[in-house]
């Protein structure tokens, strides 16, 4: 495509051998740039990884990448039928080049080889062009009142000044936030530590173990084959394999706490400390987690254990996503305060499957989910 004699605009098939020109176009445009650990991980290392499906698009000018769209392979279940997944991953254009904008999605949407698309990580202006492009809203909202707790009520202070503005009208309030989240911060320990007492003495045989991934053994297997035997829900791969990839990276610290009941693993949650954007600070967040039926009590150890986790790890707070009505209820009786996000980031289209997939994704009962889906916690 010739848009003048000195600009050859070309779209095409991204390869390896691009990812140090896109990486240079993420950092130019305020993006988190990838590494070449990431591609290696995301990509080649990839247990869902097939030729036969691209890793993603670029715009190139005169043989410069002016645009970027990734596409990372993933395996999905209903009951135990596979289902082909790929979502989109980093979209980013320079400005120059915007009007160009539309052909990278056009290449996603239109890609073959694959039974659905998922993109988790829209922006507002981003998630109405997927809408526009016929993309589904998934019909769970996990994402419009994110639950935290205060960790470091000093850094915390500093970032919510820092939000607001660092100017002389504001700087009285640094005392009164401090002291306001420094006791909301003692309350919520101590509520959590009785908590704990409370609920290690009604459940006597349930141990919460601190993992690392490297400790993913065959119970998580056992777990995950468990799960897909017991439901026909839409759900992400979580074999043993799966996580082994996913969880382990060098960039971020994952921790998984398990959850055992007469020495039996019930459930997991893993949750993933890292830096906040353009700042020295770092968050805990709920990655994923999988429990079997029947085991409300999760939930309120995962709650506990995670927050004591968090304490641990010295991380300025714990966030973590409304993911069930029983989530909600422990989160609440354990002192977590709620922010308003942007309603859902997360759309899909179903390329092949038919009517049933589509009928079946329809229904918000259907779905599993959390960050480990699309490209979110990746």
């Amino acid at each position: 495509m010739n848009t003048s004699e000195n600009q050859e605009i070309l779209v095409r098939e991204a390869n390896f051998a691009d990812q140090s020109q896109i990486f240079v176009l993420q950092d130019r445009l305020g993006l988190r740039p990838d590494t070449s650990d990431d591609w290696e991980r995301i990509w080649r290392k990839n247990p869902e990884f097939n030729e036969k499906i691209p890793i993603g698009w670029v715009i190139t000018c005169n043989d410069i990448v002016v645009g970027y769209l990734g596409n990372v392979s993933l395996k999905y279940y209903i009951g135990v039928e596979p289902v082909v997944a790929a979502a989109a991953r980093g979209w980013v254009v320079a400005q120059e080049y915007r009007q160009y904008s539309l052909l990278l999605l056009a290449k996603y949407i239109s890609q073959k080889n694959v039974d659905i698309l998922l993109n988790s990580s829209s922006n507002l202006p981003t998630f109405n062009i997927f809408r526009g492009l016929g993309c589904k809203i998934v019909p769970v909202d996990i994402f419009s009142k994110i639950v935290f707790w205060v960790i470091c009520s000093k850094s915390f202070t500093h970032l919510a000044l820092e939000k607001i503005g660092n100017s002389k009208k504001w700087r009285f309030l640094k005392i009164p936030i401090k002291i306001c989240f420094s006791m909301i911060s003692v309350f919520n320990y101590f509520l959590i530590k009785i908590k704990l007492i409370i609920l290690r003495h009604i459940n006597p045989r349930v141990e919460v173990k601190r993992l690392f991934p490297s400790q993913i053994n065959n119970d998580f297997e056992q777990l995950w084959q468990r799960k897909i035997q017991q439901s026909t829900l839409f759900i992400a791969d979580r074999s043993k394999r799966k996580l082994n990839w996913y969880f382990n990276r060098k960039n971020d610290s994952v921790v998984i706490l398990g959850f055992y009941k007469e020495s039996e693993l019930m459930g997991y949650t893993a949750l993933l400390s890292s830096k906040i954007l353009k700042t020295n600070y770092s968050k805990m967040q709920l990655l994923d987690f999988l429990v079997l039926d029947g085991h409300s009590e999760f939930w309120d150890f995962m709650v506990c254990e995670g927050y004591l986790l968090a304490k641990s790890q010295r991380v300025m707070m714990l966030e973590m996503m409304p993911i069930s009505a029983e989530f909600r209820r422990a989160a609440q009786a354990s002192g977590a305060l709620r922010r308003s996000h942007f309603p859902t980031p997360f759309t899909y289209k179903v390329v092949d499957r038919g009517v049933h997939l589509r009928n079946l994704l329809r229904q918000g009962s259907s779905w599993w989910i959390s960050l480990y889906d699309g490209d979110s916690g990746l």
